[in-house]
């Protein structure tokens, strides 16, 4: 893959699910809305429920103590 390829690839989401772990932290709470506003799909993973609660993000959450 050429460099020019990879740049024009950079702005179009992907078909995947982009995986952001720490999305309760600083960067995690400014790379979660704009991977949302740019059309790709999120899972995102916290330490704590209630903080991906009150940020919005939970449609369905699983309690990893569980699994």
């Amino acid at each position: 893959m050429s460099r020019t390829d990879a740049s024009s690839n950079a702005a179009a989401p992907t078909a995947g699910v982009a995986v952001v772990f720490g999305a309760s932290g600083y960067v995690g709470t400014n790379l979660v809305p704009r991977l949302l506003s740019g059309g790709q799909r999120v899972r995102a993973v916290a330490r704590q429920r209630r903080t991906l609660e009150a940020r919005g993000y939970i449609h369905q959450c699983t309690d990893l103590a569980a699994l």
